[in-house]
Formats: structure tokens, sequence, C-alpha cells
């Protein structure tokens, strides 16, 4: 693949996802913005900086929540939730990862869960 280019050819485009950050090598080349299913043509944000060989490790990062503040004063926080009948898909091997800045000057605690249903 070409420097200076936001747009690569992949053996199978059905493996990747409109709005999932693109990683070529340890690279992050942004969000994925487009998808052509006909020429397997992938683009994304930003354009590469460097040439890339054929067969060079592509990945992709979701990220559902990015850059949020939690105000002072809120005990609990939900960041995603789903009723009853609504279906939300995490596809196998998936990997899920929470960051958090504490820019206060205490220690703080945090809880989470996930619930499986089958």
């Amino acid at each position: 693949m070409a420097q200076n280019t936001n747009t690569i050819n992949v053996y199978d485009s059905t493996l990747f996802v409109i709005g999932y950050y693109i990683f070529i090598e340890n690279d992050n080349y942004g969000i994925i913005l487009d998808i052509d299913h006909t020429t397997k043509t992938i683009t994304f944000e930003n354009s590469t900086t460097k040439t890339y060989i054929i067969d060079t490790n592509i990945s992709m990062e979701g990220v559902f929540i990015n850059n949020i503040e939690i105000p002072k004063n809120m005990k609990t926080f939900t960041g995603g939730d789903a009723k009853i009948g609504v279906i939300t898909y995490l596809p196998t091997q998936t990997e899920l990862l929470i960051q958090y800045n504490n820019k206060e000057n205490y220690d703080k605690y945090f809880s989470f869960y996930i619930e499986y249903l089958y």
C-alpha cells in the first residue's frame, strides 16, 4: 500500500465495520468511513504515513463511548443499557477495554458488569 492514501484494498471487506478505528500494523489511521464491498476497498479518516507491504496486519478497535466526563456529584453512571427485547450484539473474540483518567485528588472505585443472555 502506498504512502499518503486513505483507502486500502482488502481480501475480505465483510470483516470490517464502519465507525471502528483501523490500525495498519500498530499505526492508528482513524475511523473507517466507508466500505465498498464490490471493489473490497476500505476508506478511513487519516492518510497513511508510510508504505506497507502486501499482507501487512490490519486490525480494528471499536470505541463506543469516548472522551466523556462524569460529573463530581454523580454516584452511578451507566455506560450502556438495553431493555428486554432489545438485542446488543458483541462479536466473538471482541476485547473490552475501559480506560479512566482520574483528575481528582482522591481514589475512586469502579465496578461494572456484563449481562449475558442466551
